[in-house]
This record gives structure tokens, C-alpha cells and sequence, in this order.
């Protein structure tokens, strides 16, 4: 869903495969977090922000991840 709403594939959402030259900026937090959770209807501020850090530190979690991975590759 995140894909499709951000216009790109998953391999590209994931950082497996480069995006096209000439996309558009970087999605924005606000669009991101309508992606996840259809907006915030029903959802406190409180709420949203933790689960937006639980996000941000899953992403961060990921990236540490794959660069793990790459340094155990080369």
C-alpha cells in the first residue's frame, strides 16, 4: 500500500533497487503516516507519535541491518 501510495515498487520502498532519475522529493512524514494509518482519524497525537517512532526506529533497525549485510558481503 505504501508503494502504491508513494508511486514507487516495494524493491525501491526497501532501498533494494535505486529509484528512476527525476523522481519527485522524498515523501513527506504527514504523507507517510496518511500511508500507514489512513490519516489519523480515531488516533491521539499521543498515539501517532509513538507509533511514528516505532517506525522510525524499525527503519533504523533496517538500515543497520542491510549495511551489516553488505559489509559481511564485500
Amino acid at each position: 500500500m505504501l508503494a502504491d501510495y508513494l508511486g514507487c515498487t516495494t524493491s525501491e520502498l526497501l532501498g533494494e533497487s535505486p529509484a528512476p532519475a527525476g523522481d519527485s522529493a522524498p515523501a513527506s512524514d504527514q504523507q507517510l503516516k496518511a500511508a500507514f494509518w489512513g490519516g489519523d482519524k480515531d488516533l491521539s497525537q499521543e498515539d501517532l507519535d509513538a507509533m511514528w517512532a516505532d517506525v522510525k526506529n524499525f527503519a533504523a533497525f533496517v538500515a543497520e541491518k542491510k549495511k551489516r549485510e553488505k559489509q559481511q558481503d564485500g
